[in-house]
C-alpha cells in the first residue's frame, strides 16, 4: 500500500435524534419518519487516494441488526480531487 501511496481509513458515525409532533404533522410526502430511539452506529474501514481520485469504504453496521430487510454490509465508492 506504501509504494502504491494508498491510504488506511478507519471510521465510525452514530446519530441520535427524536422527531416533534409539529414535524411529524407538516408530512407531506406519505412517508412514515422515523428516528433512532437509541443510538445509531456503524463502524468501517477504507482504502483512499487509488489512481489520486477514488476511494472505497467498506461499512459495517454496528445497532439496529434485527431490522428486517436492511443491509448489514456495504460497499461505497466516492470520487473527487483532494488538495
Amino acid at each position: 500500500m506504501r509504494k502504491l501511496n494508498w491510504r488506511e481509513i478507519i471510521g465510525a458515525r452514530g446519530v441520535y435524534g427524536t422527531l416533534s409532533d409539529e414535524n411529524r404533522a407538516i408530512n407531506a410526502s406519505g412517508l412514515i419518519y422515523t428516528a433512532p430511539e437509541d443510538i445509531y452506529w456503524e463502524y468501517s474501514a477504507g482504502i483512499g487516494n487509488i489512481f489520486k481520485v477514488f476511494r472505497i469504504d467498506f461499512a459495517w453496521r454496528g445497532s439496529y441488526l434485527n431490522i428486517p430487510e436492511t443491509n448489514q454490509f456495504t460497499v461505497k465508492g466516492s470520487f473527487g480531487f483532494y488538495f
